[in-house]
């Protein structure tokens, strides 16, 4: 569930939630990682706390039945890639690929409470820095609103569980309607995806109704749409997120959303992704829905703490998994969290300046994807696989164990393998192979 909170002190705070959900066998331990990626972030005091959020969910785990593969065989599109950065005009850009970019927890902050501080008073300086440098990549973005004003909030002293006061309650809607004018009149034509709020469903980001939600999703769209912009439902985050989403549509939120959004924070290994979209697109199919996008606007393993985060094989065996099992299940963009991001999905090292093992996962991961045609994945006790195809007669199987590492016997005509550690050997068919919780692909050319 967690992003990087910025309160207007500039403190950090890693929020996590527990979501009930299980883990799978493939959260055992795997080799160590070398680099240190806990090292305090240079530009802002960081508060390495935690807190659990009460969105419905439990932190006794319980058993994630296996999924039955639905998606047919259809071309990864480039733009099926998006990430957050922290701190882009500082680090510099990513080494990796993306489309699409969201803005959230960037830093200097973007948040309504950062860019209009007072009544009327807007200062516009980090999103154009970041909007202008962004732009220069080539990149879509995506901008989320959150963090009301305390001048604007309808209980300004109230607590918002470590952000600040004031910041999770709903907003005068006068203000609401300015703000939103302001920034999509501002920005238009250079941002083109608007959220209309960050995990409502977490108390430090809303305490308001849905009721008031939808009453602000109404103002907003016809202002987003009058400046030619996309409007995207607010996201809930963690495995409850399609039960949050179920009371927001039965308030009448999906009159007022182009493409409808939530957070995988899983608490889990990564198949734990296939029922909760299964779960998302139950709720868009009871209410008319189903033809709207279904995008994953923010993820990742978590932390050190969680399943599957303890160390940079097991980090990269999630990320892996996770993204092409979302594609498979028919999301149709997905946001890591994050690029250079301290202990939270980390990729990039920004003290060492360094790309870490998931990082190259990620890297290695984009390039067997994108531009290829992936078949729906099958199930073989823990042993997961996917087909990929490719002009010319390029065929490739991806393949993966959840339990225990497992011997794999590589079908004829199969000549190459690679690891999401970017490392490839000759093999050939009828050679029996180990295949564990790190994905492998096994290719015909």
């Amino acid at each position: 569930m967690s992003s990087l909170l910025r309160s207007t002190t500039g403190t950090v705070l890693h929020l996590a939630t527990i979501c009930a959900t299980a883990l799978l066998a493939s959260c055992g331990g795997s080799e160590s990682a070398s680099t240190d990626t806990t090292a305090q972030d240079n530009q802002s005091s960081v508060l390495l706390a935690r807190q659990k959020m009460k969105s419905g969910t439990s932190s006794t785990p319980t058993p994630v039945t296996t999924p039955t593969p639905t998606s047919s065989g259809t071309v990864v599109p480039a733009n099926f890639f998006g990430m957050h950065l922290a701190a882009q005009n500082y680090t510099g850009w990513p080494s990796v690929q993306f489309a699409t970019q969201r803005t959230w927890d960037s830093w200097p902050g973007v948040a309504w409470s950062d860019l209009n501080p007072s009544s009327g008073n807007y200062t516009w300086a980090n999103l154009d820095n970041l909007v202008n440098n962004s732009l220069s990549h080539n990149v879509e973005l995506v901008y989320t609103f959150g963090y009301v004003p305390a001048w604007a909030s309808s209980n300004p002293s109230g607590g918002c569980d470590g952000n600040s006061n004031g910041s999770c309650f709903a907003p005068n809607m006068q203000a609401w309607k300015d703000f939103v004018t302001q920034i999509t009149t501002r920005y238009k034509g250079k941002i083109k995806y608007w959220e209309l709020w960050n995990e409502p469903n977490a108390t430090n980001f809303w305490k308001g109704s849905n009721a008031q939600l939808v009453a602000m999703a109404k103002e907003a769209y016809t202002i987003i749409k009058n400046s030619g912009g996309v409007v995207l439902t607010p996201a809930p985050q963690g495995t409850n997120s399609h039960t949050w989403m179920d009371a927001y549509m039965a308030a009448g939120g999906g009159t007022y959303a182009d493409i409808v959004t939530f957070h995988s924070y899983l608490y889990n290994a990564p198949e734990a992704v296939i029922p909760l979209v299964d779960n998302m697109r139950s709720v868009q199919a009871k209410y008319g829905l189903s033809a709207l996008p279904l995008w994953d606007t923010e993820h990742s393993w978590g932390d050190s703490t969680w399943p599957m985060g303890g160390d940079q094989d097991q980090q990269s065996a999630w990320l892996a998994r996770f993204q092409v099992l979302s594609y498979l299940k028919g999301v149709q963009r997905s946001f890591w969290y994050g690029w250079e991001h301290f202990n939270w999905g980390t990729l990039y090292d920004r003290n060492t300046h360094q790309i870490l093992k998931p990082g190259i996962a990620y890297r290695e991961v984009y390039n067997w994807m994108i531009g290829a045609t992936i078949a729906p994945y099958t199930v073989s006790g823990t042993v997961y696989q996917c087909n990929i195809s490719r002009a010319n007669g390029y065929q490739a199987k991806m393949v993966w164990s959840t339990g225990s590492a497992v011997n794999y016997t590589v079908p004829s005509g199969y000549i190459r393998m690679r690891t999401i550690d970017a490392q490839s050997s000759t093999i050939t068919g009828g050679q029996t192979i180990s295949v564990g919780m790190k994905p492998v692909l096994i290719e015909n050319q």
